[in-house]
């Protein structure tokens, strides 16, 4: 238990925390090198399941569509599948593109000894690439998607209200992922805030 000292101005409880050791808060060099590691892991790791999922689809995408060529194309309705598995195919293309643009090879340690000021510029490159989602990974899908939904609406016998429940799910799990994104965004600017108060401290 502490004393105040005589002739002082008792400790007040709201102004203890002001008097104590901020050293505890601060980014020490092991700990600023820990996180930098593995944020840059994370993202790595992120980066590898997107190109591998990406890279799935345009494989998929291709196989479908040389089945197709390989079986014949007949018809408007036909030809819209097609179009549209290729156009899916330059989409997924497209967003591992952007994702290496964007958000790859993590820099976080700077390539050296990491400091806050690159921890910070990280944090704020993957905090913006999140914001954006909605741009650069979401939308190249959506041509080639409406290409093969809307064939059944020239088709004679084409199941409507099957493709339209599928687009109507397809822009239900695209909301979901920018809001899950939106999120992830959320978390990075809390941490971009503590990195500035510490510089500013």
């Amino acid at each position: 238990m502490s004393h105040t000292p005589k002739g002082a101005e008792p400790r007040r409880p709201q102004n203890v925390w002001k008097e104590q050791d901020m050293q505890a808060r601060s980014f020490t060099p092991d700990m600023l090198a820990r996180n930098a590691a593995g944020l840059d892991a994370h993202i790595r790791r992120r980066n590898i399941f997107e190109y591998l999922a990406a890279g799935a689809v345009i494989v998929f995408c291709l196989v479908i569509s040389v089945m197709m060529v390989a079986g014949g194309v007949s018809g408007f309705a036909d030809s819209m599948v097609l179009a549209g598995t290729l156009t899916l195919a330059a989409g997924s293309a497209i967003v591992i593109w952007q994702m290496h643009a964007r958000t790859g090879q993590p820099r976080a340690s700077s390539g050296e000894e990491a400091t806050l000021a690159s921890m910070r510029s990280e944090l704020v490159r993957q905090r913006d690439a999140l914001r954006k989602v909605w741009i650069w990974y979401l939308l190249p899908f959506a041509p080639g998607l409406f290409l093969i939904y809307g064939a059944d609406l020239f088709r004679p016998q084409g199941n409507i209200a099957l493709s339209s429940g599928l687009l109507a799910g397809t822009l239900g799990l695209a909301v979901f992922i920018c809001w899950l994104n939106l999120l992830a965004a959320r978390r990075m600017d809390a941490e971009i805030k503590k990195i500035d108060a510490e510089r500013e401290g």
